[in-house]
């Protein structure tokens, strides 16, 4: 049995100049993403490159006048203070603390997004195109549900202000 392609060429497809270089833009960027070890504390001044995070059971990030891109919170604890920051997941246990800080997140997700975690949030702005602000319990038997305290902030989304699930 002979499996060799007779034609070859019939499975390839001209690419387009701009397809390349669109290629070419999307791999070039310096986007930089962090993860904490468990237990870990890192604290992020202001000049820092802006990075992505996740924080891990027991680890605490602080942002002390920094910006940052996209967080995960995993059973961590993140402290922003004067900071400004893309989408924040939390989960898990997580707590996340802001202070005079922004969040803004330009898709339809959460700015802000709490699964079973707690938030403190003072004197901050929350900002998407979706909900600024979401609260939700996982369904497992186990399960401790989300808190939120808002004072003296705005929480402004294309959707609402906040959701709870």
């Amino acid at each position: 049995m002979n499996n060799e392609i007779k034609n070859p060429s019939r499975f390839y497809k001209p690419v387009s100049m701009a397809s390349c270089l669109s290629l070419l833009i999307l791999t070039t960027g310096n986007v930089c993403a962090r993860s904490l070890d468990p237990g870990e504390t890192e604290t992020v001044t202001p000049g820092s490159a802006p990075e992505a995070w996740y924080i891990p059971p027991a680890a605490v990030l602080n942002l002390n006048g920094a910006d940052a891109l996209e967080i995960e919170v995993g059973r961590g604890t993140l402290n922003a203070q004067s900071a400004t920051t893309a989408q924040i997941d939390a989960f898990s246990g997580a707590t996340v603390n802001l202070t005079d800080s922004t969040v803004v997140n330009t898709t339809t997700n959460a700015a802000l997004s709490l699964l079973d975690s707690r938030a403190t949030i003072t004197t901050s702005s929350l900002n998407s195109q979706g909900y600024a602000l979401t609260l939700a319990r996982d369904l497992r038997p186990v399960s401790i549900g989300s808190s939120a305290t808002i004072t003296n902030s705005t929480l402004t989304g294309e959707l609402g202000g906040g959701a709870v699930t």
